[in-house]
């Protein structure tokens, strides 16, 4: 496990605050940079295309639901990025169908 250096600062209400120091220290050292590995390209098929166009309009049609039926807004608003974010997507599938065909 990696220890950072608690520095201590003053903010505008005159009280502490702690945040952890990014330069390296005489007991610390500067932290790394961690990248995720690449993922590999997925070479899906037209009927798979098609099946995950069709899901994703399934959850955008149940989102659209969901936000009908949802009186609180601030909930409302997640269904409807829902809604958007499955929409997107069904339509990346249906493009990457019709570039195949």
């Amino acid at each position: 496990m990696q220890r950072r250096a608690l520095k201590t600062a003053h903010n505008s209400n005159d009280q502490h605050v702690q945040y952890f120091s990014t330069a390296a220290t005489g007991w610390t050292r500067p932290p790394t940079t961690v990248y995720a590995p690449r993922v590999p390209t997925l070479e899906l098929t037209d009927a798979e295309l098609r099946d995950a166009a069709q899901a994703a309009r399934m959850a955008a049609q149940r989102a659209q639901q969901d936000t009908t039926a949802q009186p609180n807004p601030r909930i409302k608003q997640t269904f409807e990025a829902d809604l958007e974010r499955y929409a997107r997507l069904a339509e990346k599938f249906e493009h990457a169908r019709r570039g195949k065909g």
